[in-house]
């Protein structure tokens, strides 16, 4: 069996366009990969923030009261009741303090949605990567197609005259 050089152009670009075309597709999983981890990291990172959030709140609630029950204490020592001034005065500070509790639990939720929003899109930018990869391969395997069997042209002219593909038992088509 004889090789040509046709022969080995083909095989060549055939196993080219192989090679090309398992690397596209690993670049893209790789990068769908890697967006993954980092989309886990960051959901990973809004829950983190939720749970600081919420023990902030807590332990400031917490300090708060017994804040509250010492001034109480010392307004009673002191002989007053708690009544006027220095109910209003403690009523104050407890509303001031759950405002601040909230506010922690709220800033928490604004960054936990941040970095949920963060992961959302790497998701997205990984699926991209995935998908590109899959195009990119496609496109390889037909561009090698195109130049191995069909981006050759005809060393000949085109055919003028009867040929049996335009005649029909003796009759000459158009």
């Amino acid at each position: 069996m004889a090789v040509t050089a046709a022969g080995v152009k083909i095989a060549l670009t055939i196993a080219s366009a192989a090679v090309s075309t398992a690397g596209a597709i690993s670049q893209g999983r790789a990068a769908n990969k890697a967006a993954k981890f980092q989309a886990a990291q960051l959901q990973q990172q809004a829950d983190r923030d939720r749970q600081l959030a919420a023990q902030e709140a807590r332990d400031l609630r917490d300090s708060e009261s017994r804040r509250q029950a010492a001034l109480r204490a010392r307004v009673a020592g002191g002989g007053a009741t708690l009544e006027g001034s220095p109910l209003a005065v403690l009523s104050d500070l407890a509303g001031e303090s759950e405002f601040q509790a909230i506010r922690r639990v709220a800033s928490g939720e604004i960054a936990a949605n941040r970095a949920e929003g963060q992961a959302a899109l790497r998701r997205f930018e990984g699926r991209n990567a995935k998908r590109s990869g899959l195009l990119k391969a496609g496109s390889t395997l037909l561009t090698a197609a195109s130049s191995s069997f069909g981006g050759t042209t005809p060393t000949a002219g085109p055919v003028i005259g009867p040929t049996s593909a335009n005649t029909f038992g003796g009759f000459q088509g158009l």
